[in-house]
């Protein structure tokens, strides 16, 4: 019965803070007139992204993000690796950080909620 209760506070907390991952978020449109678009665009095509993508990608930046990469475009560099054989954003020593996280969450879990239940 203790482990229900716990099971379902810790779901309700979960529940809590994961609020925020599903605020929406509206950008700022970006004014007309500049050229910075075509200077991330130009920079993102150099960094090996198609040129429909590149075109795509530098439309959903704000007028505000495109000046400050067109201010210096080698602010642009590629990220992420190829893991497991898909494409990934993360880095290799993220997802053993990540991992580590979840198994100590889950040691903390056990350790103050099952094993020192009276």
């Amino acid at each position: 019965m203790h482990l229900v209760s716990r099971s379902v506070v810790a779901l309700a907390a979960a529940a809590l803070f994961s609020g925020p991952l599903y605020a929406d978020v509206i950008p700022s449109r970006r004014a007309a007139g500049t050229d910075d678009a075509d200077k991330v665009q130009a920079r993102l095509v150099d960094l090996g992204v198609a040129a429909d993508a590149a075109r795509a990608q530098a439309r959903e930046l704000t007028s505000a993000e495109l000046a400050y990469f067109a201010q210096n475009p080698d602010r642009l560099q590629r990220a992420g690796q190829e893991i497991f054989g898909g494409q990934s954003d993360n880095f290799w020593w993220e997802w053993v950080f990540g991992i580590g996280a979840l198994v100590g969450v889950g040691f903390g879990y056990y350790i103050f909620a099952i094993a020192n239940d009276d």
